[in-house]
């Protein structure tokens, strides 16, 4: 909840200094948690308030998994929407919801939007890995990290291994996954000791994390090998 609060003060501050971006890609593990965020935004912008549970007015999400022609006909609605003022907000908030869904044509046809974002528009698109859209569209978005790991997983455990970790080279990072192996100690939470660290810069971090946040997913949700599945994500970072 810190890093949710956080992420609540330096938008605030952004909107209080007129610096609000007109687009945000929301990447990481949870769509759920991307998603989340861009409704309580709407909320702030819309009541002064980052929780509540009134219906808002000007916050529209679409969810691209539900697609018709390669999600061509909800780019075509959403650029519809995109343009009608806000009702009650200051900015109006429109979310495309596991936008990675998106065929590469209706990435296109959202381009043109992007380029030319109305004044009064917010555009969230949510994803689990930035590398799944278009460079492109990508570029003409601000990106953001969101965590998304399992609560059960305990960072600490890995707090002075995960600097280690990343000053060693190749070899030396196999064998200190190797050895976290054959002691039994948990991969699954120095993933996400990992993912914490690297995500204090986001912004240069943010292939990486997108790697290791699918990897995490699959580890999370699969019978895996942990250790090369993070070895895959991080080896040569």
């Amino acid at each position: 909840m810190a890093l949710v609060n956080e992420l609540r003060q330096d938008f605030e501050k952004l909107i209080s200094r007129s610096r609000l971006a007109h687009g945000y890609l929301l990447f990481g593990q949870s769509l759920v948690r991307q998603r989340d965020f861009a409704h309580s935004l709407a909320r702030f912008l819309e009541t002064g308030a980052w929780d509540g549970k009134d219906p808002l007015l000007d916050f529209l999400a679409f969810n691209a998994a539900d697609q018709d022609e390669g999600g061509i006909d909800r780019v075509r609605l959403f650029r519809a929407e995109v343009f009608v003022k806000p009702f009650r907000a200051s900015r109006r908030v429109i979310l495309i919801d596991a936008a990675h869904k998106l065929t590469q044509i209706a990435q296109q046809a959202l381009l043109k939007v992007l380029e030319e974002p109305p004044e009064h528009a917010v555009i969230f698109l949510s994803v689990h890995d930035p590398q799944t859209l278009f460079p492109p569209v990508v570029s003409r978005l601000q990106r953001l990290y969101l965590s998304g790991e399992p609560e059960f997983a305990d960072k600490h455990h890995f707090r002075e291994e995960v600097p280690l970790f990343l000053r060693a080279d190749s070899k030396g990072r196999k064998e200190m996954l190797k050895a976290f192996t054959e002691e039994e100690r948990p991969l699954m939470d120095f993933a996400v000791a990992l993912l914490e660290h690297l995500r204090a810069d986001a912004a240069k971090n943010f292939r990486v994390l997108g790697a290791l946040s699918y990897r995490l997913m699959q580890m999370h949700r699969y019978t895996t090998n942990q250790r090369l599945q993070i070895e895959a994500a991080v080896l040569h970072v």
